[in-house]
């Protein structure tokens, strides 16, 4: 099967608000990046494998570029097309056909004129057949006549894929990607999500900025580390909804618990030089809640003043602000330096084992008969004794075991809780949020 980066790579740039993100989500299935009108949403590069005629290939959606801008992040959105662009195969430059050419379609026209056999021009925003034909004044940019389409209603947008399968390198027939282990990274915004991301990938992939909320989007990055393959998504940062009040925070956070949804591990970033906040509790919630594995990431420990145990009393303030995590591992690391980052890799992998353990049956109920012989089950007030008569793992991901019993109403709250935990000891998933349920035999 083909790998991730085997794929040819289709970069979409162009100035900002010409469609490319209508496009990405046009051709991508499930494509999610976020689309506005406000200019500059998009600011990270996205990658999402699209399939046309039976040929895949990866599409790049830029942010908007502005070449020669002052403005500070709309120069770190420049940096990270350009840094698309040399990896890039073909590239796809979007104009608008309703504004026609612009100053800066012209500079970056220019800048694409050293590779214009990599280039093709796209005329979008194309919905009347009048708009298709005079789109074609924009062949005086230098990269042939353009193909007009209309991302947001579909128009041409199959012309245009015919072309660009033409134009690829290699063809290569679609297959599905398998044993992925996904990564959230979550937390408050700027902790240093991205500036991890970055480090974990070996190369400035998100834009790094002190203002709070920089990564708007949630971005799929793929790398392999020691024979494994990894998705990494550097997410918005996480808030209530009552917080939100930008319409494209609230489809930023939307997609967060999407990709919080999707993921095995939740990397949960905290910055050891701010105390714990009410949101950090609010994230821990919602992973919990979704059952996924967790890691605290204590970023920025290059900063801390150490002394003889400074990270085993941070690791108990930990346990004591995070009670339903007390199980989940912490890593002290600094992005800035990388210190300790090869080590997320490392205890994500490990796990993602766990999530996929499968344990027999007869390992099972040798457990439950241990566990009730040490502790007997109490009587609880007004039902009856409660009998056990066998446990079975009925699914993972994580590991869920269902243990059948006379009457599920007759398991009090502290002894299921005593069942679980002896488990999770016993079958050592004590870092995954197992599962436990009771349910009457038939």
């Amino acid at each position: 099967m083909v790998t991730r980066a085997q794929l040819p790579r289709v970069v979409v740039v162009g100035r900002p608000n010409v469609g490319k993100s209508t496009f990405f989500n046009r051709v991508v299935p499930k494509g999610d990046a976020v689309v506005d009108d406000q200019p500059g949403v998009t600011r990270d590069r996205r990658e999402g494998i699209a399939s046309w005629t039976n040929v895949s290939f990866m599409v790049i959606d830029t942010g908007g570029l502005v070449p020669g801008t002052r403005d500070v992040m709309e120069a770190k959105i420049m940096e990270q097309g350009q840094e698309a662009l040399e990896h890039a195969d073909l590239i796809l430059m979007f104009v608008d056909s309703r504004e026609g050419i612009t100053a800066i379609d012209e500079s970056i026209a220019n800048a694409l004129r050293p590779i214009s056999e990599k280039v093709l021009l796209v005329a979008n925003k194309a919905e009347s057949e009048e708009q298709a034909i005079a789109s074609l004044e924009m062949a005086s940019l230098g990269f042939g006549n353009p193909i007009p389409i209309s991302a947001q209603h579909s128009d041409g947008v199959g012309d245009l894929l015919d072309a660009l399968v033409e134009r690829l390198p290699k063809q290569v027939e679609a297959g599905e990607e398998t044993d992925l282990i996904r990564i959230a990274l979550l937390g408050r915004p700027n902790v240093g999500k991205s500036s991890i991301a970055n480090r974990l990938l070996g190369e400035s992939r998100f834009i790094v900025h002190d203002a709070p909320g920089t990564t708007r989007d949630a971005v799929d990055a793929h790398f392999r580390y020691d024979g494994n393959d990894f998705v990494l998504v550097d997410t918005a940062g996480l808030r209530r909804r009552s917080h939100v009040t930008e319409e494209i925070e609230y489809y930023s956070t939307v997609r967060t618990r999407r990709s919080l949804s999707n993921c095995d591990v939740a990397l949960l970033v905290l910055d050891p030089t701010q105390e714990i906040a009410a949101q950090d509790l609010h994230i821990a919630g919602e992973i919990t809640k979704h059952g996924k594995s967790m890691i605290f990431v204590m970023n920025k420990w290059d900063l801390i003043s150490k002394f003889t145990g400074t990270a085993e009393a941070y690791t108990k303030m930990l346990r004591h602000k995070f009670p339903l995590l007390k199980g989940s591992p912490v890593l002290y690391v600094s992005a800035l330096s990388g210190q300790r980052i090869t080590k997320i890799p490392d205890l994500v992998r490990e796990l993602w084992l766990q999530r996929q353990k499968r344990v027999p049956t007869g390992v099972l109920n040798d457990l439950l008969k241990a566990a009730t012989d040490r502790v007997h089950p109490p009587l609880k007030s007004g039902a009856k004794p409660l009998k056990l008569y066998y446990v079975t793992q009925t699914g993972n991901r994580p590991p869920q075991f269902t243990v059948f019993v006379n009457d599920p109403k007759s398991a009090a709250a502290s002894y299921q809780k005593y069942l679980k935990n002896y488990f999770q000891d016993a079958l050592e998933l004590k870092a995954t949020p197992m599962r436990m349920d009771f349910r009457a035999r038939r």
